[in-house]
């Protein structure tokens, strides 16, 4: 986590350096990044006494078009490059200012003992995944136990378990 919000944090700075030093810098960012972002700002509003961050959290999607509605945001910070695409083709973002800044990696906690690649899913009672219908990571988390050949198999015996994030 440290290391993404290094990332994060020199991205961020770099990002704002055209921004006026004193006044409101207003993000709209994926929920996921909530922890990350909340110490990001406050690191960034201790070096830039007068400049307050506004973050807006919410769901990657939901962010979007409130920015295509017009909502203001001076970065957006994405969990889905679709949602990037999205923008960029509602003029909304410049090509040239999209970057990746941090990625992360799909993992799967549980019992110890009880499932130690996806191989092993069938064999556990309940899956919790974030709904690949909303959420980024559970798009990747689908992705994942689909090529692994188990996705189908934990859906027919009702075992997965869609979260809202």
């Amino acid at each position: 986590m440290l290391r993404k919000a290094g990332l994060l944090l020199i991205l961020f700075s770099l990002c704002l350096a055209s921004v006026a030093v004193a006044g409101a810098i207003r993000l709209s960012v994926a929920v996921s990044l909530t922890d990350a972002m909340n110490e990001i700002c406050a690191d960034y509003s201790r070096a830039h006494p007068g400049t307050a961050c506004r973050p807006n959290y919410g769901g990657s999607g939901t962010l979007a078009k409130q920015i295509a509605a017009g909502a203001p945001a001076d970065l957006f910070i994405s969990a889905n490059p679709q949602w990037i695409e999205f923008l960029v083709g509602e003029k909304r973002l410049a090509v040239d200012t999209v970057g990746i800044l941090a990625a992360n990696t799909l993992v799967f906690v549980g019992p110890k003992g009880r499932a130690s690649s996806l191989a092993d899913l069938p064999k556990l009672k309940r899956i919790a995944i974030g709904s690949p219908r909303s959420v980024p990571a559970g798009q990747y988390a689908e992705e994942a136990m689909k090529k692994a050949g188990v996705y189908d198999t934990l859906a027919a015996a009702g075992k997965l378990v869609m979260a809202q994030d």
